[in-house]
């Protein structure tokens, strides 16, 4: 698990981080954004069964955390970062700024039925996987 930093232009008139699906590990299929969160407000908290996921940092500091059932990576991202989240990793971000901006691109449709909120169960479910 690694940040992988995006290609940005940056001149007087700011900054211009175009997004190239290339860069995406998967062809996406839905993209949602998260803004408005509290300064050291954490969101995620779960895993999907299906569902991969690249986040981009838009704005502000993201802690990502990434648990893949039997340890925990975290990074920070800043503007012009990502962070590929494969199947079946817990998953978190703590928003720094209080003026965080996240992207999600995601490889499947939503569907509540892939989602895992809670973290016991996500090990339990590695754990019967990996054996």
């Amino acid at each position: 698990m690694s940040i992988k930093n995006l290609k940005t232009f940056v001149d007087e008139r700011g900054v211009l981080l175009p997004l190239e699906f290339k860069n995406c590990p998967f062809k996406p299929e839905r993209v949602f954004y998260v803004y408005g969160v509290p300064r050291f407000m954490r969101r995620g908290c779960h895993a999907h069964y299906k569902t991969s996921q690249f986040i981009l940092c838009l704005s502000g500091e993201i802690r990502v955390g990434l648990h893949n059932g039997e340890k925990l990576w975290e990074g920070v991202i800043t503007p012009g970062q990502a962070v590929h989240i494969e199947t079946m990793v817990w998953d978190y971000q703590d928003f720094l700024t209080g003026h965080d901006v996240l992207a999600v691109l995601c490889s499947t449709a939503y569907n509540p039925d892939d989602y895992i909120m809670d973290f016991d169960e996500f090990r339990r479910i590695k754990n019967e996987t990996l054996s």
